[in-house]
């Protein structure tokens, strides 16, 4: 839980917020936990905050998904109207 904590605090803070690999790093903790529900808070997270590279959030977050099935959503939908780009989502 130490690395949880630690990625929680540097959020708050606002350190690295625009960073994919803050909140793939964090949500990976909450995964290896058996936490989805929580690694999928973190995944909103980072798109609602436009976390770069979002290729490798929404990678990582459709991988979630289909893995758990336990998403609210892959996608956002003002994430969704707001990118043009190519991407997979998992229905």
């Amino acid at each position: 839980m130490f690395l949880i904590a630690l990625y929680s605090c540097f959020f708050s803070k606002g350190i690295g917020t625009r960073t994919a690999a803050l909140y793939v790093a964090w949500a990976r903790q909450f995964e290896q936990k058996g936490m989805n529900e929580q690694a999928d808070a973190v995944y909103q997270k980072a798109l609602e905050n436009q976390a770069h590279p979002a290729s490798v959030v929404l990678h990582e977050y459709n991988v979630l998904c289909f893995v758990s099935l336990q998403c609210r959503n892959c996608l956002p939908k003002s994430f969704v109207h707001h990118q043009n780009s190519m991407f997979v989502v998992w229905l």
